[in-house]
């Protein structure tokens, strides 16, 4: 399996937190692979080429390309055959102000691009298919994101960025109660705001920013003492630790440190 993280395009840094592509080099028909997918309140889009393999979850076939949107939980992603794919993590808030979309109906679940019709998406996954190279591919991705963010530019809230920026600079450590004296509003309209734009609540958006700081320290550290990871994040204590850990990766800390090196960030993990 060959993954690379693509540079950025200056344009785009402020709605793309990373694109990746993933190819298999094992190109079999037959061949079946499963990945550990990770808790994450970034969404993303896929594009993956059919005529390679398919993507399962949850025995359904995945569209060709397909938004999704917030992840709170653990789950598996099956291939079946080889596989040639691409993908955009995006900022905590595109689904609103690139897609135009309410947030909280892609929660745990995705959109086949076909179906939004503002993205004239089947002209657009035609032209990936029969692109020719992944540059070729690429380029048309990030043209169609980078005029779909301009379409909906007017779907920006200002309070939603500042609280997400706060947030993630706290690593999760910032309460709701802080947070709405810091922004002068209420928590209830925090949790409206969160819900539309983002598709969780800020303090289910701030556990899984905790969670997500300490996997990816977990993974830049040779050693340390998990007790030493718990109190760096602020968890109550190591137990406390450990049962999040699980709870949005389906590994104990200490697993998740023996494979490490096979982790495909923000993406999936092979399961055997």
């Amino acid at each position: 399996m060959k993954y690379e993280q693509i540079p950025i395009p200056p344009a785009l840094e402020t709605f793309i937190q990373s694109i990746w592509k993933l190819e298999d080099d094992e190109h079999r028909r037959d061949h079946f692979q499963s990945f550990q997918l990770i808790a994450d309140s970034s969404p993303g889009l896929i594009f993956q080429h059919a005529d390679f393999g398919n993507f399962f979850r949850e025995g359904k076939q995945l569209p060709a390309a397909f938004v999704f949107g917030p992840s709170t939980k653990f789950g598996t992603l099956q291939l079946e055959g080889s596989f040639k794919a691409m993908g955009i993590f995006f900022y905590p808030d595109a689904l609103k102000t690139v897609f135009g979309l309410k947030a909280e109906q892609l929660t745990d679940t995705c959109m086949d691009i076909d179906t939004m019709t503002h993205v004239k998406s089947r002209s657009l996954v035609e032209k990936l298919l029969n692109a020719e190279s992944i540059e070729d591919r690429l380029n048309l991705m990030l043209s169609a994101l980078q005029k779909l963010r301009a379409d909906h530019e007017s779907n920006i809230d200002v309070n939603v960025s500042f609280a997400i920026s706060e947030i993630l600079a706290s690593h999760g450590r910032l309460s709701l109660r802080e947070l709405s004296k810091n922004m002068n509003l209420s928590e209830r309209t925090i949790e409206r705001k969160f819900r539309e734009n983002i598709g969780i609540t800020p303090k289910l958006f701030s556990r899984l920013c905790q969670f997500q700081s300490s996997l990816r320290y977990l993974k830049s550290q040779n050693h340390h003492k998990l007790s030493d990871v718990a109190f760096e994040f602020e968890f109550s204590d190591q137990s406390h630790f450990i049962r999040t850990f699980k709870e949005f990766s389906g590994f104990t800390p200490n697993n998740f440190i023996r494979r490490s090196k096979e982790l495909v960030d923000n993406l999936a993990q092979p399961v055997r």
